[in-house]
């Protein structure tokens, strides 16, 4: 560890010691975050994940096929090598994957083997994932399980969420579990068979992504930047502790 690091380290403890004594409520992406902060709150504490722009678009299906559509980083904790492997071998699904051209250079050579006519590799950005997303029935939330997913509130989750584009998620971090909660996706192990028998389903079960939309038309209005807005009101109106 480094001095700039030692340094952070004493400031970021007395941030922690100061909000004992000048918080009255304190707002976490997630509950499940504070198990993890080394302090003892003893006010109120609010969950407060990142908001959406409600912006539903008119879904557009170019094809027949079961369309995935991921947008994201790759390496690291972004492994989508297995649900790449089972859009291969599944019949009529598709994925698009758009990643950063930076990141492609540095782990494409991992995902060319796995690549056929299932699979299109694009580099997109800003409004030009709108279309994207209106042609996407599915969006691939997934992420290699580790400690800090375990209580992580992803923004591209409520970005998905925003659009109405029902979610295939990781079932082990929070994003997974929130899916789950609120029956707007899928949630899957990220092994390959369990996905090719996700895939399968859905493409056998169309009006499972019905209900999903369904479910989501209610789940955005609920989490929109206006939604978050009138939630810290309330808290700070109503600063209780906890019990």
């Amino acid at each position: 560890v480094d001095w700039k690091q030692r340094v952070a380290r004493y400031f970021y403890r007395y941030d922690l010691f100061r909000y004992r004594h000048l918080l009255d409520v304190l707002f976490l992406p997630t509950s499940d975050m504070l198990q993890h902060i080394p302090f003892h709150f003893h006010g109120r504490v609010v969950q407060l994940p990142s908001g959406s722009s409600c912006l539903p678009i008119q879904h557009v299906s170019s094809s027949s096929d079961l369309e995935i559509f991921y947008v994201g980083g790759l390496g690291g904790d972004y492994d989508l090598r297995a649900l790449v492997k089972a859009v291969a071998v599944t019949p009529n699904v598709h994925l698009t994957l758009c990643c950063r051209t930076d990141d492609w250079a540095l782990v494409g050579t991992d995902y060319q083997p796995l690549i056929n006519s299932h699979i299109s590799v694009v580099h997109q950005h800003g409004e030009a994932l709108r279309d994207l997303y209106a042609a996407a029935d599915l969006f691939a939330l997934i992420f290699t399980p580790s400690d800090y997913r375990s209580f992580a509130a992803p923004y591209k989750l409520f970005e998905a969420i925003g659009y109405g584009v029902p979610l295939l998620a990781t079932s082990d971090p929070w994003s997974g579990r929130y899916v789950l909660q609120h029956q707007i996706g899928l949630v899957t192990n990220n092994e390959v068979d369990t996905l090719k028998q996700l895939l399968t389903q859905l493409v056998d079960n169309p009006a499972l992504l019905d209900q999903f939309r369904s479910n989501l038309s209610t789940v955005a209005q609920q989490n929109t930047w206006s939604a978050r807005c009138h939630q810290i009101a309330n808290a700070l109106a109503n600063p209780q502790v906890n019990h």
